[in-house]
């Protein structure tokens, strides 16, 4: 097998980062998510349910186009098929600036707790939620339902269970005019097309604070903490991060320690609508291993009840 190029390793990259988005969509549409935690099966659960059907000729002949062939449920041979493009081998550097810990399939209780919302067969609608700039959107991609007529506020009550986060640091965003802007609990969940994980949670009816730095001088410390972390080594320790965020905050006039980290978060929260902003977070967010803060939503086809 011949070595890749740099040019080369890019392009297959960004391909990969649209086949893993199809698998996702492909195992929501189709209801075979699977819900173990910590799963690295990607796509092992659309094979397994064609597998009964190994015998049909019209599924033989797709399954053939797509260079696998399938083994029927009696056979002995392991495993499902015999050949298939493996994808589980993509990287899985990560990112979040609040918390390094990995979030997997949604536990009993998130279940139970996206319950509460009514969920009527009839008019239930299914979004995926995948990484807007992350390059592993396979590991932090998952799905949420709502009902028709669904508000907001249900749709975060829904995103925090899933992602195990206080509600208090979900935002719901749309595009308005080529804008990024927050969406109230009380609107039209059918408007959401982002979500973002804000830093720094926000009480329940909280109006809107001041924050110490402008966006020129948010967007400045974000490229302090991008220079500073490229100029040592990787990846960046913790000893070094903690090195890294007091030589920051003491040049931005603030307090050494959580307290000064708060406010500079609260800034970087404060102009989430900015491209930028989000941008540079979300490098400094993967430089780190950390979890994303900013998700798209895409829609996929309503499930179908008999």
């Amino acid at each position: 097998m011949s070595k890749l190029s740099r040019e080369e390793a890019v392009s297959l990259s960004a391909e990969l980062h649209d086949v893993v988005v199809k698998l996702r969509i492909l195992e929501a549409k189709y209801d075979l998510e699977d819900q173990s935690e910590g799963s690295s099966s990607l796509g092992m659960s659309l094979l397994a349910a064609l597998r009964p059907y190994a015998g049909d000729p019209d599924v033989q002949a797709n399954a053939s186009r797509a260079g696998l062939k399938l083994l029927p449920d009696d056979c002995l041979i392991s495993p499902l098929f015999v050949k298939q493009v493996s994808l589980e081998s993509v990287s899985e550097l990560s990112t979040a600036w609040g918390s390094r810990k990995t979030t997997g399939a949604s536990s009993q209780s998130d279940r139970s707790e996206r319950e509460d919302v009514d969920l009527t067969p009839a008019a239930r609608r299914k979004l995926l939620v995948v990484p807007g700039m992350s390059c592993a959107p396979g590991r932090w991609t998952f799905s949420v339902e709502h009902r028709g007529g669904a508000t907001v506020a249900e749709l975060r009550k829904q995103f925090a269970a899933s992602l195990q986060l206080p509600l208090g640091k979900v935002q719901v965003t749309a595009e308005a005019d080529g804008e990024v802007v927050a969406l109230g609990d009380g609107e039209g969940a059918e408007r959401a097309t982002g979500l973002f994980v804000r830093s720094v949670a926000k009480a329940s009816g909280a109006a809107a604070t001041d924050t110490l730095f402008t966006l020129e001088q948010a967007l400045a410390i974000q490229q302090d903490f991008l220079d500073s972390m490229a100029s040592g080594s990787q990846p960046v320790s913790t000893g070094r991060l903690k090195e890294i965020q007091t030589s920051i905050l003491l040049r931005r006039g603030l307090k050494a320690g959580p307290a000064g980290m708060a406010d500079m978060l609260r800034a970087f929260d404060h102009y989430v609508s900015d491209a930028e902003i989000r941008s540079r977070g979300e490098q400094i967010n993967q430089a780190l291993g950390m979890r994303p803060q900013v998700y798209r939503l895409q829609a996929t086809e309503g499930i179908a009840h008999s």
